[in-house]
C-alpha cells in the first residue's frame, strides 16, 4: 500500500505520477525492506523476553519505512 500511496496523484490523468525519480528505491524498500522488518518483528515478539518492546520497535521501523516511501514517491524527476 505504501508505494501506491507514494505515487498516487489526484490531478494526474491516470491517477499515477508519470515520472518518479526513486522508483528503484521504492521498489527495493517495498520488496525487501518491509518483509524483512515484518519477519524480524514477528520473530522478536515470539523469541525475545520483552516481546512488547520488540513489537513496538518493529512497528516504529515499519512506520519509518512507510514515511520514507511517501517522501521518495513525492519527489519527481
Amino acid at each position: 500500500m505504501g508505494p501506491l500511496l507514494a505515487i498516487a496523484c489526484d490531478s494526474c490523468q491516470d491517477g499515477v505520477r508519470g515520472s518518479v525519480r526513486f522508483i528503484g528505491t521504492l521498489t527495493a524498500i517495498a520488496r525487501y525492506g518491509v518483509p524483512l522488518a515484518t519477519l524480524v518483528t514477528v520473530l522478536g515478539i515470539f523469541t525475545a523476553r520483552r516481546g512488547g518492546r520488540a513489537g513496538f520497535i518493529g512497528l516504529a521501523v515499519l512506520t519509518v519505512l512507510l514515511v520514507l516511501m511517501l517522501v521518495l514517491g513525492r519527489i519527481t524527476g
